[in-house]
């Protein structure tokens, strides 16, 4: 999964310098594994009453395609999540729940808010930190 929309920049605090960069995954939403979704949000705790609904819901929601002001057939996906679920944005978090830990191995700070990334790296080597941790921010959302 390769960023929509990603901005370089090099920033100074005082004296020193801190690059940033900040993705935003457009197909973040589209790619997601709904499977395992619901084993990370069962594993989390979720209510199973909650669960339950929200597994229903999503396996059974129809889609369409809009073009030009026409709605086409109705269809399912058999991945993805709503990007306007009110839990989309919690179990997405979720799922990365466990690229935060990794990334703080290369020497980063990251913040992650919905399907936009923010991985910043300062200071001597901040270069090669933050592409190793950005390769491994590939590898981890491919």
């Amino acid at each position: 999964m390769l960023p929509h929309g990603s901005r370089n920049r090099e920033l100074h605090v005082g004296r020193r310098p801190i690059l940033r960069r900040c993705s935003r995954y457009h197909d973040l939403f589209d790619q997601v594994v709904r499977l395992i979704i619901y084993i990370l949000a069962e594993m989390a705790g979720m209510p199973k009453g909650i669960l339950t609904a929200y597994k229903s819901f999503q396996e059974n929601v129809k889609v369409f395609n809009a073009v030009a002001g026409g709605i086409g057939l109705p269809y399912k996906r058999k991945v993805s999540i709503p990007q306007g679920c009110p839990l989309s944005m919690m179990l997405v978090a979720l799922a990365m729940r466990p690229w935060v830990p990794l990334m703080g191995g290369y020497g980063v700070k990251v913040r992650i808010l919905a399907d936009v990334i923010l991985i910043m790296a300062k200071g001597s080597g901040m270069l090669k930190r933050y592409k190793n941790a950005l390769d491994a921010t590939h590898k981890y959302l491919n």
